[in-house]
């Protein structure tokens, strides 16, 4: 890997921990409505670890909808710059960077973007050994 891609992979990194870091606390601060008022689980960050470290169920579509909605809009809030680097790091971006030559403006890949978040809350997600998912996963 050039020294050129290392520095926009690291810094799109940045980027996207300090999102994920959001979305997360975003989750947190919803209640949790999808798996019944019986399960124990207080927010939809727990739904959505229970969805990862089990079987995702067919509710896991409902989850991944939230999660773009909610990062679409910090997408938003960022500068130029750090969606150009946010779509340099994507597989497409990859791709624009080696047929382009840098001799137009860097497009910003939203869905390739969107899908990078969703993994990385799906990875924080699969990490996550709080109690009350544990207690879940093991009752069910």
């Amino acid at each position: 890997m050039k020294a050129d891609r290392r520095v926009i992979r690291d810094m799109a990194r940045h980027i996207q921990g300090r999102l994920v870091r959001r979305i997360v606390a975003y989750l947190q601060r919803l209640p949790a409505t999808l798996s019944g008022d019986d399960s124990g689980l207080r927010n939809v960050w727990h739904e959505i670890c229970v969805q990862v470290q089990g079987e995702p169920s067919q509710l896991w579509r409902a989850y991944e909808d939230t999660i773009c909605s909610y990062a679409d809009g910090l997408l938003g809030e960022l500068s130029q710059p750090e969606r150009a680097v946010l779509s340099a790091a994507t597989s497409a971006g990859d791709d624009w960077l080696d047929d382009a030559g840098g001799e137009e403006a860097m497009p910003f890949f939203r869905d390739e973007v969107l899908g990078d978040l969703v993994e990385w809350v799906a990875c924080m997600a699969m990490e996550d050994q709080q109690r009350v998912v544990r207690q879940y996963l093991d009752r069910y």
